[in-house]
């Protein structure tokens, strides 16, 4: 897994970029930033942590997956967002 700060991540995903900003979902109004983006490849895969049962809501990753994590400028809260290969 290969960790990224700040806005040198944002292209470091499987699908569309990372925005820098997201709207923070626990508070009103506040702006999340990015603070960091990690990215597998290779190795130890989140994807074999746990099994992948949908029929028992068990779903879990399939894939590598990229992580985009941010951090609330009003409330400090983590927002991640995250995309898969």
């Amino acid at each position: 897994m290969e960790v990224y700060v700040g806005k040198t991540g944002l292209s470091k995903t499987f699908q569309a970029d990372f925005k820098a900003e997201v709207k923070c979902p626990h508070c009103k109004g506040g702006i999340a930033r990015i603070g960091f983006v990690a990215r597998e490849d290779g190795g130890k895969l989140m994807c074999d942590l746990h099994p992948n049962d949908f029929d028992d809501e068990k779903g879990w990753l399939h894939d590598v997956c990229a992580v985009a994590f941010y951090i609330c400028g009003k409330c400090f809260a983590g927002i991640v967002e995250w995309n898969q290969s």
